[in-house]
């Protein structure tokens, strides 16, 4: 086995370290489509980044348990119910209200504000164990009744 001299081998660590930077850098052009090829550009990688960090929360990697609640006249439709939730998993609720109100989910002290005629979701990891209810705060309206269980 040969070996290198110290040197060299820091030189070649350097220039790979450099590739690595120039690749990166540029892969920042525009790929959007419209022709433009990123030259002259007001935003940059960090911006775009920035940006696209502040859409709604989308998970790729794991699936996301989604519950829907109607609320009609101030109550849940069909009344309240229990649903079963894996410890761990993710979980959206999506509340439609045909009143204002706050939507409480109990435990975990996540609180959203539903307008009249409206829409409010609240997406959370269920991390703590046990039997959790939602609530429409200002009603004092059990909503729903969150059973989080391990899977």
């Amino acid at each position: 086995m040969r070996s290198r001299p110290h040197g060299t081998e820091r030189l070649g660590r350097l220039l790979v370290s450099g590739l690595v930077t120039i690749a990166i850098a540029a892969c920042g052009g525009a790929v959007d489509g419209d022709g433009d090829d990123g030259v002259g550009a007001t935003t940059s990688v960090t911006d775009r980044l920035t940006t696209t960090s502040t859409a709604a929360p989308t998970t790729t990697t794991e699936a996301v348990r989604v519950i829907e609640v109607g609320i009609v006249g101030g109550r849940p439709e069909g009344g309240p119910r229990r649903e079963q939730v894996d410890l761990g998993g993710t979980v959206r609720l999506v509340v439609h209200s045909d009143v204002a109100d706050e939507v409480h989910v109990h435990t975990y002290d996540l609180r959203v504000d539903v307008p009249a005629g409206g829409t409010a979701e609240i997406e959370f990891v269920a991390d703590i164990p046990g039997v959790i209810e939602v609530e429409l705060e200002e009603r004092h309206t059990a909503i729903l009744t969150l059973e989080i269980r391990p899977g």
